[in-house]
């Protein structure tokens, strides 16, 4: 018997050696409850969690902190949990594997990488990836300057303590060089490893390295044939396995190749301690929090945590206080139903009388500036034509120049009295009015300017009533902008986007010209034409924002409420 315990030792430093050190398995405890951020002192031992833990309806906030360690302070066991009576499936601890492209040169540089994360558990997960549903994953990205070829790593390795199983099936490489419709493809199945048939076979595709390569595997799958798959086994938390293709068997590109990964996929992926479990404000009633220790592939392996948690009622919800409620309130809900009912119709029959008035006199100004000041103007441009044609014969080069800007003087002005007609016409107080002649005006004027224009408007815009003191000085900003952006910017194309929030309207102007820095001088010498902008947004209680830099272009970004404290705005 001495000599067998003396010999005990010696087998576990062997195991360890070897890889077999066994699981020194613990209860899983808990470490922290925190109400709002708050710690609660008092948690209930390992010895009384019988006894539900109260807490406050009021709470907007719950975390919960638990770990499981072994002897060695390690973690050991992958660990999920589960609020009963909120959660359905059990949740993980946030963790993920990956993979990745790696484009090297001829001399075998790395020049660039594109990666994607497996998190979580797929669809349909029973246990094992020869068990589970597939899913399938694609990921393209362009080969850099210099490239000759490309690896395909994946990775069991993660952030924190990750563990889980992965399986991947169908693995395949499309490559298409620009110009061409045809791709080449290589099939990266596991076939060549570990028998099918031996590594050293020609046909292999697939090397598995990492700080313990044991915990990549080939199995097989039976459907819809008896195949080969790669699979990840990790259930040790410190190390991690990786498969990645034969530097000796190159995936050949090029540069500007579109490269395109497929494969399908089932996984369950997690992690060890500690983990912190967060809900929302619960709803008042009885809960169960539970935290298990798991294998690798999400299976209880024994050890587990139990808490009941009780989410008391506020004094509110108690029958009680609403009987006392309803005795003290229902002697007034009589008259006060009588006096709000009357008191509302007052008001109403005043609102529509004022509505009337404003709506009458609003279409007699409007008829009045388009009758008078309106023809007036049009006749001013038409006498100017006539006068640059008497003018031709005897006239100087000035002359026809002043002539000319006479007439267009005079188109802007009928222009812009058309624009105050548009602006105070009741019959344009709608959202949908307002962005159809926006986009109208903005295209004539760019297209003009010899300036490409792209919308982004909402095709079903809501019948939204739109004051027109807001119309107007929404239109005036934004046509600010455009002409700054063709005037100034110099502008090839400019951008006009417009969103409607449940908080207001967005409008936002966007060029590709030259920008300008904020903190100095703007192109046209001052930044009055911003600060009246700025000013225009601030009296219908809006907001005004601007983004350039030298070289990069111009952002102007504008917010309208639809909800309007002034009444001075209609």
């Amino acid at each position: 018997m001495p000599n067998l315990l003396r010999a005990i030792p010696f087998c576990l430093i062997a195991c360890s050696l070897f890889g077999l050190t066994p699981t020194l398995q613990a209860a899983i405890v808990l470490t922290q409850v925190a109400a709002d951020g708050k710690p609660i002192a008092g948690l209930p031992s390992a010895f009384d969690m019988a006894k539900p833990l109260s807490i406050a309806s009021s709470t907007r906030s719950l975390s919960l902190e638990f770990d499981q360690t072994n002897e060695e302070g390690k973690t050991s066991d992958r660990l999920r949990y589960k609020l009963e009576g909120y959660d359905r499936n059990w949740q993980d601890l946030l963790s993920n594997m990956r993979g990745f492209l790696e484009f090297h040169n001829s001399s075998g540089d790395v020049l660039g990488t594109e990666e994607f994360y497996l998190k979580g558990e797929t669809p349909g997960w029973r246990g094992s990836p020869e068990t589970s549903d597939f899913v399938e994953y694609t990921r393209t990205c362009t080969a850099p300057e210099g490239s000759c070829k490309v690896e395909v790593v994946l990775m069991s390795h993660g952030p924190n303590a990750t563990m889980g199983v992965v399986g991947f099936d169908a693995i395949r490489l499309s490559v298409v060089s620009p110009g061409s419709s045809t791709p080449k493809v290589y099939e990266l199945n596991a076939e060549g490893i570990h028998g099918f048939p031996q590594p050293s076979d020609p046909s292999a595709f697939w090397d598995r390295g990492g700080s313990r390569a044991s915990l990549a595997e080939v199995r097989i799958m039976n459907t819809p044939a008896p195949h080969p798959i790669l699979v990840f086994n990790d259930d040790a938390p410190s190390h991690y396995a990786t498969w990645v293709t034969r530097w000796n068997k190159p995936l050949e590109v090029k540069p500007g190749d579109q490269v395109t990964l497929s494969f399908k996929a089932a996984y369950s992926i997690g992690s060890g301690g500690p983990g912190v479990a967060e809900f929302p404000q619960l709803q008042p009633g009885n809960y169960f929090f539970r935290a298990v220790a798991t294998r690798a592939d999400g299976e209880p392996n024994g050890a587990e945590l139990v808490l009941p948690l009780v989410i008391t009622a506020p004094w509110y919800r108690h029958m009680g206080f609403w009987v006392a409620l309803s005795v003290v309130m229902s002697a007034g809900v009589a008259w006060f139903s009588r006096w709000s009912l009357k008191r509302r119709m007052q008001m109403r029959l005043a609102a529509l009388e004022h509505e009337r008035a404003m709506e009458r006199e609003r279409e007699r100004i409007a008829r009045d500036l388009h009758d008078h000041i309106g023809a007036g103007l049009t006749e001013i441009a038409m006498q100017s034509d006539w006068v640059d044609g008497d003018l031709e014969q005897g006239v100087t080069q000035r002359t026809r120049q002043r002539v000319k800007a006479i007439r267009q003087s005079a188109t802007d002005l009928a222009r812009g009295v058309d624009e105050m007609v548009w602006a105070i016409n009741p019959a344009n107080d709608s959202l949908k009015r307002f962005a159809n002649y926006l986009a109208q005006c903005s295209a004539q004027f760019l297209e003009a300017a010899g300036v490409r224009v792209r919308f982004d408007i909402p095709a079903d815009l809501p019948e939204i009533p739109l004051p027109g003191k807001l119309r107007h000085a929404l239109f005036l900003v934004v046509l600010e902008a455009i002409n700054n952006a063709v005037k100034y910017a110099r502008a090839t194309l400019v951008r006009l986007e417009l969103q409607v929030g449940q908080e207001g309207l967005h409008l936002a102007i966007e060029d590709d010209g030259q920008g300008f820095d904020l903190a100095g001088p703007s192109p046209e010498g001052s930044h009055e034409g911003l600060n009246n902008m700025r000013h225009r947004m601030d009296e219908i209680g809006g907001a005004f924002s601007i983004a350039s830099k030298k070289g990069t272009g111009t952002r102007i970004e504008l917010f309208a409420p639809l909800t309007y404290p002034n009444p001075n705005l209609s």
